[in-house]
């Protein structure tokens, strides 16, 4: 068996969960082929600049031939393919650039996008596939969809991480939505992280096998990493108590409610760990006396700046992604018994109970359960926080999915 995860996140890029998907099912001795793309520039350039006049050359040269294929219904010779003859275990697949369309309504760049990732599959994963194993591919973006054909894989799973709003702009909701519903189609099983997002999906096929895996936290590493590392230099000398977040800080984060709030704290430390992808937000994040921005970190470094927050956030903005993602952070934030303060997520909601978290749907709400966190020092909460975590592990997660792997497997005999 081998299992072929295609996602719209670069396996270098972040330890998101098809990086942990990719790793867990390394250890489990299943062999990956990890393909990989970048559905914006912007992206590309923040990350692999060195790289930008090669993969200009490259990506135009797959854009020629999808056009051709387009208009007269061939290619020529594959341009690429990894396939050496050798049986690899794990293989990365990075598929050329493409033109973003997520702000507009032009349906044929959509068609000449899915026409050059359909080429460059079958150049560098079709092409090389052993026919007498089973292939399973595991895709996170709704727009592959409108290009993975039946038969490509032996079994296609469809793993729904967020709503499609996410994926799109406001102009392009609708396709994406179309998209998805291709890729409900032609999927064999599909996996969920949130019980909206689970939901969603029995509402567009109500036979179709659906099982929710949440998102996880590799827990013994992180608690690890925690107790080696010593406290940041760029944090240590905060005054305290500190209230900070890690992750990116892009348009899903509410920037103003983070400044009202921390307004109302002059005695606390707001700080925020992780990349800003625009110069106005770093201006916001560091306005006030006790706001602080540190800048994108080592992941390894990620567990020693939890560990020095007294309280932890996560400040979604209302709608979209706070209704139905399932945060990685939550966990990683629970690994080392820290309070949680967050906007209203769905997600989030059961763990208000007992205090493990807390929550506030405005200004006063937040500023009122940040206080409550602050205050939060009771040993039981700690160790049943961290029982959470425990139980959310990525190996555990990831062993749900391999069994349903291994299922399918089995069918095809």
């Amino acid at each position: 068996m081998r299992v072929y995860l295609i996602t719209s996140t670069p396996y270098a890029l972040l330890h998101h969960r098809f990086q942990k998907i990719a790793d867990t099912l390394q250890k489990a001795d299943v062999s990956v082929t990890y393909v990989e793309h970048t559905y914006g520039w912007r992206e590309f350039l923040r990350h692999r600049r060195p790289m930008l006049f090669s993969e200009i050359v490259r990506s135009a040269l797959y854009h020629a031939r999808a056009c051709a294929r387009l208009l007269f219904g061939a290619t020529k010779k594959s341009l690429h393919s990894w396939h050496d003859g050798e049986r690899r275990d794990f293989v990365i697949v990075s598929l050329p650039l493409v033109i973003p369309n997520n702000r507009f309504d032009l349906r044929i760049l959509d068609t000449i996008n899915a026409s050059v990732y359909r080429v460059a599959l079958e150049d560098n994963v079709l092409a090389a596939m052993n026919s007498s194993e089973t292939r399973i591919a595991v895709v996170d973006n709704p727009f592959w969809g409108r290009i993975l054909m039946k038969g490509d894989f032996t079994h296609v799973i469809y793993d729904c991480i967020d709503e499609v709003g996410v994926y799109a702009g406001r102009s392009s909701v609708e396709r994406a939505l179309l998209n998805e519903r291709l890729l409900v189609n032609l999927a064999d099983y599909i996996f969920a992280t949130a019980h909206s997002l689970e939901q969603h999906i029995r509402t567009l096929d109500t036979q179709k096998p659906v099982r929710r895996i949440p998102n996880g936290v590799d827990y013994q590493w992180f608690v690890d990493q925690a107790e080696k590392n010593p406290v940041p230099d760029d944090i240590a000398l905060k005054n305290r108590p500190v209230v900070g977040y890690v992750g990116t800080l892009y348009e899903w984060i509410d920037f103003d409610l983070v400044q009202k709030v921390a307004a109302k704290f002059p005695e606390v430390s707001f700080v925020f760990v992780g990349p800003v992808d625009r110069a106005d937000r770093i201006r916001v994040l560091s306005s006030l006396p006790n706001m602080t921005w540190l800048g994108k970190k080592s992941y390894s470094d990620i567990p020693a700046y939890v560990q020095a927050f007294d309280v932890c956030t996560i400040p979604f903005r209302e709608g979209g992604i706070a209704e139905s993602t399932n945060p990685i952070k939550l966990f990683e934030y629970f690994a080392l018994g820290k309070p949680v303060v967050t906007t209203a997520m769905n997600e989030v909601k059961p763990f208000t109970i007992n205090n493990l978290s807390y929550m506030g749907r405005d200004v006063d709400e937040y500023v009122e359960a940040i206080g409550k966190a602050l205050a939060d020092n009771s040993d039981e909460r700690r160790f049943a926080r961290k029982e959470v975590a425990r139980l959310h592990s990525w190996k555990e997660h990831i062993g749900q999915m391999l069994a349903v792997f291994e299922e399918l497997s089995s069918r095809t005999w």
